[in-house]
């Protein structure tokens, strides 16, 4: 079905509910109440520092996308798609993510503590720094990003596949990491978080 293209700037003057509708660019200006998005395709807009919080999002494309700094706690993301998006700073802690996919953008400081996620995948993305702090992980992947000194304190990691993320050190909390899927030079890593002396 035919997107109708609106601007951006002008998606406060319509109802709560926007459907089936395609932005190009502009600003996202800060309005009164959470929006509901469904069926709409975002491209090349900014969100930068905006406030997103308890929005709902369902079938939702984010195309180079701009979301640095901006808030997003408590959001519902359903069967959306974050392509080549900048998420620096962005903050999603409780948000809920059903049927996601975060693919080959910028995370870097991000922060998803005490999020919820359902069939999730963060694939390709630069997640230095990231908090994923106290989450609730449920059919998620994590593949070939940048985990450079990201967080999962408190995180329960059983079943989690890190095996082809590229880190120099993540924090995990030890007693959440059995189970977690791990290369072999991973393993030494944590191995020494246990305080292991490992020898040739």
């Amino acid at each position: 079905m035919q997107h109708d293209k609106i601007r951006i700037e002008d998606v406060w003057t319509g109802e709560p509910y926007i459907e089936r509708v395609q932005f190009a660019g502009g600003f996202f200006q800060n309005g009164d109440e959470p929006l509901h998005f469904n069926d709409v395709q975002f491209k090349h807009v900014r969100f930068n520092g905006a406030n997103l919080e308890e929005m709902h999002f369902t079938d939702v494309l984010f195309d180079t996308c701009d979301f640095s700094n901006a808030q997003l706690k408590n959001t519902h993301f359903h069967r959306c798609q974050f392509k080549g998006v900048k998420l620096t700073g962005a903050d999603f802690s409780q948000a809920l993510f059903g049927h996601v996919l975060f693919e080959n953008g910028e995370a870097q400081y991000s922060d998803f503590s005490l999020s919820r996620t359902n069939h999730v995948a963060f694939h390709q993305m630069d997640l230095t720094e990231s908090n994923f702090f106290d989450c609730h992980f449920k059919q998620t992947f994590f593949v070939r990003n940048l985990l450079h000194r990201a967080s999962f304190i408190e995180t329960n990691l059983a079943n989690i596949d890190l095996s082809t993320n590229q880190y120099d050190t993540i924090e995990v909390t030890i007693e959440k990491l059995s189970n977690c899927i791990v290369s072999e030079r991973q393993a030494i890593g944590f191995a020494k978080l246990l305080g292991l002396h490992i020898t040739e």
